[in-house]
């Protein structure tokens, strides 16, 4: 009597000079495989624990709900069907985790990746329809699942950029990898070629705006340095931590704005974004993005 194969979680596809003749290096699964497992050993982590710590790697007692197995292989390129006894919510959790960034590199080759004034416009807008709620500094600190979830995305992310290394290499210019979530409640398909590869790899490194945040405190410096991206900065002394932040500030309006309230002796009360990198920041001390004053009101 045949064994019964387990159906797959996720497959992979090679395609191109590194799959030629449908076979495959063990130097090119050596740099691409490892970083896959990683990645949902950081999901396995998550999903268990509900925080992924800073150079993370799964305890050995949970490997069996992490791990993934080379199974039968398919024909045509190079396909490995990977097999596992995932625990529940890591296949959604897969697709969570890539959807948004897997969308943004799209955009990113259709040109329609914006700079950091335009994305001020756009959550200032989000922000006056009612469709995004900025919350209080108290709530961010005290709501650490927030800042746990990015985390944890970025380290996943990161894992998944790393194993799409070899599609940037000048030998692989006709190359693809194709990663497919098999579940089939939750099957998605994620294709990377060349160009693919190198956008992705700058939308998962690029500095991006977090969840706006209400501050109130002083602000005690505003000074041009231009170039572009943040061409002021200021120094806001954060009341609730009695800290001192970076504010980034994107455009000389707004820098109009805020100087009015420059090294006054009165606290505002402004709506800014932490600036986040692969989803990461540091909620106590990390570098702010201005948005607005909250409300419109300009002091409290």
């Amino acid at each position: 009597m045949s064994e019964v194969l387990m159906p797959p979680q996720l497959i992979i596809k090679f395609d191109g000079y590194m799959s030629e003749g449908n076979r495959i290096s063990l130097r090119t699964l050596a740099h691409t495989l490892p970083f896959l497992q990683r990645a949902v050993d950081k999901i396995v982590i998550y999903e268990r624990q509900g925080i992924v710590g800073k150079g993370a790697t799964l305890h050995q007692a949970n490997y069996q709900y992490a791990d993934l197995y080379l199974e039968q292989l398919e024909t045509g390129s190079v396909i490995l069907p990977l097999v596992g006894n995932f625990i529940s919510g890591v296949a959604a959790k897969f697709n969570s985790f890539m959807d948004d960034p897997y969308h943004e590199t799209e955009n990113l080759l259709a040109g329609k990746f914006s700079g950091f004034d335009a994305r001020v416009d756009m959550t200032r807008s989000l922000i006056s329809s009612g469709a995004l709620v900025p919350i209080s500094h108290d709530e961010l600190i005290s709501k650490q699942d927030f800042v746990d979830r990015d985390y944890a995305q970025a380290a996943f992310l990161n894992d998944i950029n790393n194993m799409l290394s070899p599609l940037r290499s000048s030998l692989c210019a006709g190359d693809s990898i194709t990663i497919t979530n098999a579940d089939p409640s939750h099957s998605a398909k994620y294709y990377f070629d060349q160009n693919r590869s190198k956008a992705f790899a700058k939308v998962v490194r690029e500095q991006r705006l977090a969840h706006p945040v209400k501050y109130l405190g002083r602000l005690d410096g505003l000074v041009n340095r231009g170039g572009t991206g943040f061409p002021y900065v200021g120094k806001f002394m954060c009341k609730t931590t009695k800290k001192e932040r970076k504010l980034l500030v994107a455009s000389e309006a707004d820098a109009f704005e805020l100087n009015k309230h420059n090294l006054g002796s009165s606290e505002i009360l402004i709506v800014a974004c932490p600036l986040a990198v692969y989803g990461a920041f540091d909620p106590l001390a990390g570098d702010l993005v201005f948005i607005g004053f909250h409300n419109d009101r300009q002091t409290t």
